[in-house]
């Protein structure tokens, strides 16, 4: 997590951005959450969004748990998931957006994906890769962030 802040300080200066849109698939979006919540982000980025998300835990994580710590973060009732969403799901003025799918094939239940305070966008059924190549989804995410 240390260093999303470390490449957030280095790049951001470079780019010349005033504000930043973090956007997270999968576990990418816990990632960025954790920046959000508790390395300053809500600072400097604008705009959150999460692109199937495991953000309450998704079942699919015990395939893996014994040999990733990334799966064990995934577990539904994890220390760090419980740590995550305790208290404001979505703190700071930062505009939250997640897009998901009652066929996401990964993320399970769906609704794991959903936030309390975020805008929550239901995107139809497709699969968990889907998600970041289909073109109505695409669209739905720039009209968000914009």
């Amino acid at each position: 997590m240390t260093r999303l802040r470390q490449a957030v300080r280095v790049h951001r200066p470079l780019a010349r951005l005033a504000v930043l849109a973090a956007l997270g698939v999968g576990l990418a979006g816990l990632s960025s959450r954790y920046y959000l919540k508790n390395l300053g982000g809500t600072g400097v980025v604008d705009d959150w969004v999460s692109l199937g998300g495991p953000n309450h835990g998704t079942s699919t994580a015990y395939l893996c748990y014994l040999f990733s710590a990334g799966c064990r973060d995934m577990i539904p009732g994890s220390g760090f998931l419980n740590n995550l969403n305790a208290g404001d799901e979505t703190p700071g003025a930062v505009s939250y957006g997640t897009f998901w799918s009652w066929c996401d094939e990964v993320i399970n239940p769906d609704s794991s994906t959903l936030l309390s305070g975020a805008t929550n966008v239901g995107v139809g059924c497709l699969g968990h890769s889907e998600l970041r190549t289909n073109a109505s989804v695409f669209t739905q995410v720039r009209n968000f962030v914009a």
